[in-house]
């Protein structure tokens, strides 16, 4: 904490061109902040909170500049999203339907290979972070290769790996939900621009 208010003192004196005054405060408060993330002094959620909140008290924004965020729906649909995905981990429903559409590969390959893009965008419906996604299709997948005998050393262990990569992070982005990137970008056209993107809209872009 001490040395993330050095440091914004130090910011604070140094006059940078074309930053107003109350944009210095403001990051100033910035880079105190990210100290307080850096050193884990406070529970992230609250150092975030107070960097707002530290925003209206000393005049750099306003109230509602500040906690514009909260007022968008897009905040909420990630919220929304993220209460899903515990519910369908802890019900092992995510498991269940990822399991079943493994199976139709019917030991094919190539087959497979399609089942793993499939699953990927089947769980960017239900689970927002591709971590999650990603360490679900791993242990389904690697229970999978145990039947087949595979060794560890394998090509095929180690595509079935990459392809659990690529389809988890690329996959689901036809998938409005399935990422806090896209969420971000809808929210940010929402906000400066006014343009408000449906979910059909998205998926047409992407798939194009």
């Amino acid at each position: 904490i001490i040395v993330g208010i050095i440091i914004a003192i130090v910011f604070q004196a140094i006059k940078i061109p074309d930053l107003t005054p109350k944009g210095q405060i403001a990051l100033g408060l910035l880079i105190f902040t990210i100290f307080l993330w850096i050193g884990e002094v406070i529970n992230w959620a609250f150092s975030a909170l107070l960097y707002l909140s530290l925003l209206v008290i000393t005049g750099s924004v306003s109230t509602t500049t500040a906690f514009s965020g909260f007022l968008s729906d897009i905040t909420y649909l990630v919220l929304g999203s993220f209460v899903l995905a515990v519910g369908i981990e802890k019900t092992g429903l995510a498991i269940r339907i990822a399991c079943y559409i493994m199976k139709l590969s019917r030991g094919n390959f190539y087959s497979l290979v399609y089942m793993i893009w499939l699953t990927s965008i089947a769980l960017g419906f239900l689970i927002p972070a591709a971590i999650v996604r990603m360490a679900i299709m791993l242990q389904i997948v690697t229970g999978l290769l145990a039947i087949y005998n595979s060794p560890e050393s394998s090509r095929l262990r180690a595509t079935i790996i990459w392809e659990i990569f690529f389809a988890g992070v690329y996959a689901p982005r036809l998938v409005m939900q399935a990422g806090l990137l896209n969420l971000v970008v809808i929210g940010q056209l929402e906000m400066l621009y006014k343009i408000t993107i449906s979910w059909w809209e998205w998926f047409h872009y992407n798939i194009i």
